[in-house]
């Protein structure tokens, strides 16, 4: 926090603020993005330095039950996304678009926000397309589509496998633990759930550990 380089600074804090989220540190994560917002508007700041500091602000609005701020900074981020043509972050400020509008009960946005992301899909990530099926998998259910819902939650769980990040694969084993305990087969739910425990206690994830 010492540097005189301010974007040295900047990325260094919001990387501590992606850990802390990921941790489940949410009171930590805010304290850590309020203190950026006093240097977001430097002129020195790269387009992508902002963005990635939307991309957390969103997420960490939507853990807290923010929907409303979550949505405005999800605005916010996309506007800024086209006014500078740099759209690296799109797929995952979309993403929590659409999750904010599903926590609110407004599916018809949400499909708003997902129907951007699976036009983006052929050229998404791993994890962004992950990102997208964890979504649409929920949106289905809310439906009452179990077919779909099972077809997303399961590429999403593939996905997250091949990633390797254990916070993107526990959460897909949650998922499919609720969706399989809803079709009856507890047994395969409960195994779900176990290697979800388990990997939120090797990680240390707060979220997941239960």
């Amino acid at each position: 926090r010492s540097t005189t380089d301010v974007p040295l600074r900047f990325s260094s804090l919001l990387n501590v603020a992606y850990y802390r989220f990921h941790n489940g540190d949410i009171q930590e994560t805010g304290l850590l993005l309020d203190s950026l917002r006093g240097l977001f508007r430097r002129p020195d700041l790269s387009p992508l330095l902002r963005l990635t500091f939307f991309w957390i602000e969103a997420a960490h609005a939507n853990m807290s039950g923010m929907y409303d701020r979550c949505r405005d900074v999800v605005s916010d981020g996309l506007a800024l996304a086209d006014a500078t043509g740099v759209h690296l972050m799109d797929l995952l400020l979309l993403g929590h678009g659409a999750l904010c509008s599903l926590h609110k009960g407004e599916i018809p946005e949400a499909n708003v926000f997902l129907r951007r992301m699976a036009s983006a899909l052929p050229l998404a990530k791993p994890w962004e397309a992950s990102f997208y099926h964890y979504l649409a998998a929920w949106e289905a259910f809310h439906r009452g589509d179990r077919a779909a819902a099972s077809f997303h939650a399961g590429q999403r769980l593939a996905l997250s496998e091949k990633v390797g990040n254990p916070w993107t694969e526990a959460l897909a084993r949650l998922q499919s633990a609720i969706l399989v305990f809803d079709e009856g087969e507890a047994d395969r739910a409960e195994d779900l759930l176990e290697s979800a425990r388990h990997m939120g206690r090797e990680s240390r994830m707060r979220f997941i550990d239960f």
